[in-house]
């Protein structure tokens, strides 16, 4: 038997959602490379085990601690006592999960919970007596909150970038500890800002690799035009708007739209005024709530170009994972300039037409532009997914851990 793997993610609650995708995908490629992963989940959990890809993972119900206490400022004091609770949880972790040396895997953290996990971390990574982790990887999640569109470097926040200063200094250079930044742009930010090494950790796509699947001939492009949680910062106050300018633009396609999230009730009338301009055009889908794997797939399959109309303020250098999502179903998309998006794209050289504000009516020209340059742009998408899988198989993961 290879090693044992921990893979802590107090974030993963339900049954469904990214938490569950990214757990258990890194765990069925430690399975895959002959490994034994434990998914360490939190104590809310009602599952026992995950199944991905056909390969079951089993889990176990532990930490208490949810990393996402709420929007909001924090206080050092509180940060510091969330992280208390974060180092706690960890030290009583059930023993005979240690009953051989272990090695652990950390796909997401966050200010709320990076110094409790330093802190174990120093004192359990180690070789010999007392030592019961062999080696650690480390992936942070959020970025460092600068300020990107000021003259000189700015910090936004400079409680939480000093948050993150302790904690990194706390494992920075430890043998056996490996830092990773979640995506290139978050890497190079924590460093700048840490002023220590941290690793570009490669992209985390739930469905990584999943075949495409024929689209079936309808004579009219899909366009996913909203997928996700229903936020102000990803656009979703501009969509009344935006499909008024495509019906009266007479769009040659089909729209998708998908909400979710907690914010579903507080936008309401938002979602109301979608449903109204939307009324009596077949050509529009407007779906939320929770989606089945199934179906989330069946949306993904369906779609030939995806809308991602995020705030160019809020996501300058904050990673999405449909961003990723994208690239892995090997589909074009629209963005607009200045975010995150646009960076990734290019990285990749995956097609992408940009709108050129944060606006319904920039917006809205992109997507009817996108719309005309099909199917040019989905043969320039294949070999924009050829050039992401090559890049991102979480099998890389697995290996940085066992070189930490």
């Amino acid at each position: 038997m290879g090693e044992r793997i921990l893979i802590l993610d107090p974030g993963l609650v339900a049954s469904e959602g990214h938490h569950l995708g990214v757990s258990g995908m890194l765990g069925a490629a430690a399975l895959e490379m002959g490994h034994e992963p434990i998914i360490v989940a939190n104590a809310a959990s009602p599952l026992s085990s995950i199944t991905y890809d056909g390969r079951e993972i089993p889990l176990v119900a532990a930490l208490p601690q949810s990393p996402y206490p709420g929007a909001g400022v924090r206080t050092m004091e509180e940060l510091d006592a969330f992280n208390e609770g974060a180092y706690r949880q960890l030290a009583d972790l059930p023993p005979d999960l240690f009953d051989r040396p272990v090695r652990v895997l950390v796909h997401t953290t966050n200010e709320i919970q990076v110094l409790g996990l330093a802190r174990w971390l120093s004192e359990e990574v180690g070789e010999g007596d007392g030592h019961r982790v062999k080696s650690a990887v480390v992936t942070l999640m959020m970025p460092i909150p600068i300020n990107h569109r000021a003259s000189d470097y700015e910090e936004e926040d400079p409680t939480v970038c000093e948050l993150y200063r302790r904690a990194l200094g706390v494992i920075a250079g430890r043998a056996g500890i490996a830092i990773l930044g979640f995506g290139e742009v978050v890497a190079e930010d924590h460093a700048r800002s840490s002023k220590v090494t941290v690793e570009a950790g490669r992209a985390l796509a739930p469905g990584y690799g999943r075949p495409i699947q024929p689209k079936a001939e309808s004579g009219e492009p899909t366009v996913l035009l909203y997928m996700g949680d229903a936020k102000l910062d990803k656009g979703l106050h501009m969509m009344p708007d935006v499909i008024s300018r495509l019906r009266a633009a007479s769009a040659p396609a089909k729209f998708i739209l998908h909400l979710s999230g907690s914010m579903l009730d507080r936008y309401d009338w938002i979602i109301e005024l979608i449903a109204s301009a939307a009324e009596g055009d077949e050509r529009f889908e407007l779906r939320h709530g929770r989606l089945s794997e199934q179906d989330y797939n069946d949306i993904w399959d369906s779609s030939d170009l995806a809308v991602l109309s995020y705030h160019p303020g809020v996501y300058a250098r904050k990673a999405s994972g449909i961003c990723w999502d994208v690239m892995n179903r090997g589909i074009p998309a629209v963005a607009i300039a200045d975010t995150w998006h646009m960076l990734e794209f290019a990285r990749y050289g995956h097609p992408v037409v940009y709108s050129e504000a944060f606006l319904s009516g920039p917006l809205t020209d992109a997507i009817l532009a996108a719309i005309d340059q099909l199917p040019l742009l989905g043969e320039a998408a294949a070999l924009g997914r050829d050039r992401f899988l090559a890049a991102n198989d979480p099998k890389n993961y697995i290996m940085r851990l066992m070189t930490a």
